[in-house]
């Protein structure tokens, strides 16, 4: 599966190891698009 295309954060894949880092803004506020993101990485 490629964890591509995300705006509000960064997904990389190593094996069955998903990193995710949070880059949105200087404090990386939750808001609707990080909410957005989230539900795709979910599917």
């Amino acid at each position: 599966m490629k964890y591509q295309g995300y705006t509000t954060f960064k997904a990389s894949q190593e094996g069955a190891i998903l990193t995710v880092t949070f880059d949105f803004g200087t404090v990386n506020v939750q808001g609707q698009e990080m909410l957005a993101d989230l539900n795709g990485l979910a599917m």
